[in-house]
């Protein structure tokens, strides 16, 4: 019985240390009193770049932070802004061969501005970059929408963990 007792105040004990804690999960790391975050639509500076491009990203990276965060989203005075400029968006040959490239090459470079309203000193700007490659025989417009998902994917995961990790 005394076992049990006591067992039951570590257990309490426990979880009351880790409710005191920031919150995290799988490495994320949120400050307690941080409630919200807004993301702007990203500005397009990449003359080739879709035209939507800048509101797909933005949507892609509020569901990001919204399933992997307790976070809620508002438009404006949030805890995290996030705000961004797609900079880069162009094809280069890659790989060549004696007459031509076997490869083409979409580049792809996002700036961040994130700011941390309750502790500037983790406010941070970066640039991320990633790239999709694809055969120079292949039109960029048939497999464009594949090669956006693709980078989108892994710059939301670079900029995701930049922001809420503390790796």
């Amino acid at each position: 019985m005394l076992f049990k007792r006591r067992l039951l105040c570590l257990t309490i004990a426990s979880f009351l240390c880790l409710v005191s804690c920031k919150y995290s999960f799988k490495g994320i790391s949120i400050d307690d009193d941080a409630d919200t975050y807004s993301v702007d639509i990203f500005k397009v500076n990449a003359a080739q770049a879709p035209a939507l491009l800048g509101q797909i990203f933005q949507e892609q990276l509020i569901d990001k932070i919204r399933q992997e965060t307790r976070l809620n989203i508002v438009d404006r005075d949030a805890d995290y802004e996030i705000e961004g400029t797609i900079n880069t968006y162009a094809v280069e040959p890659v790989a060549p061969t004696a007459n031509t490239t076997a490869l083409n090459r979409l580049n792809m470079s996002i700036g961040i501005d994130f700011t941390d309203n309750l502790d500037e000193e983790k406010s941070w700007k970066q640039n991320f970059s990633y790239f999709f490659d694809f055969d120079n025989e292949t039109n960029l417009l048939d497999i464009q929408d594949t090669a956006i998902e693709s980078i989108n994917e892994q710059l939301l995961e670079d900029i995701f963990r930049k922001a809420f990790t503390n790796w």
